[in-house]
């Protein structure tokens, strides 16, 4: 399972969770906020300290029956100081246990992985991503991501709209979304097959 989050001032914080596959394959089965909540882009602000974020994953996370093998964090806000001051947002997680490492940042490459996931059914490329359909943000946004229109006659710089969730699989797509096999602990070796100066450990095997 790899985890994304891309943290907010005002916002509630984007999060995504999304299982990896053998064969390269992404299934994003969970998001915060969820389905309990307006859609993300009517919410104007959201009341969670970082702290409460951290506590909110930990406790969804005892669900999933598998652990988290990687976590990746927008290194933008996930380096800027959190809003009680002091440490950082990812600071604040990994005192809670969460460890985040920074993605490659990079919108036009990051474009072309997410493109490369999607596939192109067109062309008999088939996609690799997939999202369960309650993970409404993350479709909403994959949808409807793009160049927010400017108005008339007003000279505006190009921004980007409805971009919080499509980031988090922009963020996999560069950094995150590999499997990762599972730990398998192997059975002590019989001791005929270990050499004979393993046998009697008090022996100089030199």
């Amino acid at each position: 399972i790899i985890n994304v989050v891309d943290p907010h001032p005002r916002k509630p914080f984007a999060i995504g969770w999304y299982y990896v596959f053998p064969n390269g394959d992404v299934i994003c089965f969970a998001e915060f906020p969820d389905d309990t909540y307006p859609p993300f882009h009517k919410i104007k602000s959201g009341d969670f300290s970082t702290e409460d974020y951290a506590d909110m994953q930990l406790e969804s996370e005892k669900s999933f029956g598998i652990p988290v093998t990687a976590r990746w964090m927008d290194p933008n806000m996930g380096n800027s100081p959190d809003s009680t001051g002091g440490n950082t947002i990812r600071q604040v997680f990994a005192k809670k246990g969460l460890y985040y490492q920074d993605p490659i940042d990079n919108l036009v490459n990051g474009h072309q992985a997410v493109k490369s996931l999607l596939g192109n059914p067109a062309k008999g490329i088939r996609s690799q991503i997939y999202f369960m359909d309650w993970c409404h943000n993350h479709i909403f946004g994959m949808r409807n991501y793009g160049w927010k229109k400017q108005k008339a006659g007003v000279s505006e710089l190009p921004e980007l709209e409805f971009k919080d969730f499509p980031d988090l699989v922009r963020y996999g797509a560069m950094s995150g979304f590999r499997y990762t096999q599972p730990v398998k602990f192997r059975r002590p070796l019989p001791p005929v097959w270990l050499p004979a100066a393993y046998k009697n450990r008090n022996k100089k095997i030199f």
